[in-house]
């Protein structure tokens, strides 16, 4: 059976069909490592409003502000350089450039993750929190075929070289101080690639953004089943490229750009939900455990759950007469 690549889901009995087909469909399991169970590698990303460019916020040359769009881009590395040194009680935790994106998005600043759950439901939810005036959207990434390379793994862990790499981007302008950094030199060597000094080519095949399975290191990530796209090449605001450049990193490849090259992959399915549907979608996952409480337990967002579950509308009941 083939797998439609577009479809609606205007119930939670809905999504539970959209599982039940993906592991049906034969299609769903690229070719390569066989023996890796269902629904490992299927990733779900939730959006308010459909067919948004599946690009991360650091990345995109747009900035929304209450509805309000405004044109430019964010500097990344003077954004990854000042959240280093103003959190140094995090550096205890968090080591590698990866592990510090990973707390970036955490607290929503921008980077070159894009956020992913293991599972359907969770990112249900973030489809239909916000916005019930417009349609959501479900996708499903193949996480194993996005990253299909017969002698890679087929979802990188944090420490792999090609992940190294790409993370080291956030943290630098320059593509010759990003080739001497010590992680890259270490990356470059695991994976056998010796570019010459002032040879920038070998940068093009990092461009490409690659499926990683972080190290889950706070609660958060853990209750949203939390799996990342880390995207590589880098963005430039202004006319900061054409100051670096001949030293410049190259631009970043979309996921967008690669499902539509290589349609036969079958890499992303978007799944449009009705507007009408969004409240009943939401009350049913409430009902199913999953809800702002149990997917942000930090205790702000406890209290943001708590006030809206035990508020009762209408008048207070009577109350007795005080006593004399």
């Amino acid at each position: 059976m083939q797998f439609p690549k577009n479809g609606e889901i205007a119930s939670i009995s809905d999504a539970v069909e959209v599982v039940r087909t993906l592991e049906r469909d034969v299609s769903a399991v690229p070719h390569g490592w066989p023996f890796h169970k269902f629904p490992f590698g299927l990733w779900f990303r939730g959006q308010s409003q459909p067919e948004l460019p599946l690009i991360p916020r650091v990345h995109r040359r747009e900035r929304v502000i209450k509805g309000e769009v405004t044109p430019g881009c964010w500097d990344e590395t003077n954004i990854f350089e000042h959240l280093k040194v103003r959190a140094p009680s995090h550096q205890l935790t968090y080591h590698t450039a990866f592990d510090w994106l990973c707390l970036m998005q955490h607290y929503s600043i921008p980077t070159r993750l894009l956020d992913w759950s293991e599972y359907i439901l969770p990112a249900l939810y973030f489809a239909v929190k916000d916005d019930d005036k417009q349609a959501g959207e479900l996708i499903v990434l193949n996480a194993r075929c996005l990253n299909e390379d017969k002698n890679l793994p087929s979802i990188f862990p944090p420490n792999e070289a090609q992940v190294v790499i790409r993370a080291e981007m956030a943290w630098t302008r320059q593509a010759s101080k990003h080739r001497h950094k010590q992680t890259v030199v270490t990356a470059l060597a695991e994976e056998n690639i010796s570019p010459p000094p002032h040879e920038l080519g070998w940068l093009e095949q990092f461009t490409t953004p690659i499926a990683v399975f972080p190290s889950r290191l706070n609660d958060r990530m853990v209750f949203q089943s939390s799996v990342f796209t880390l995207h590589g090449g880098k963005e430039y605001p202004g006319g900061m490229r054409s100051y670096y450049r001949g030293n410049d990193l190259p631009g970043p490849v979309t996921l967008d750009q690669i499902d539509q090259r290589h349609p036969s992959k079958q890499i992303l399915r978007r799944y449009t939900i009705p507007s009408a549907a969004k409240k009943e979608i939401l009350h049913d996952l409430s009902l199913l455990g999953i809800h702002e409480a149990t997917l942000f337990p930090e205790v702000d967002r406890q209290a943001v759950y708590l006030e809206e579950l035990w508020w009762h509308s209408g008048n207070p009941a009577d109350a007795p007469s005080p006593v004399a």
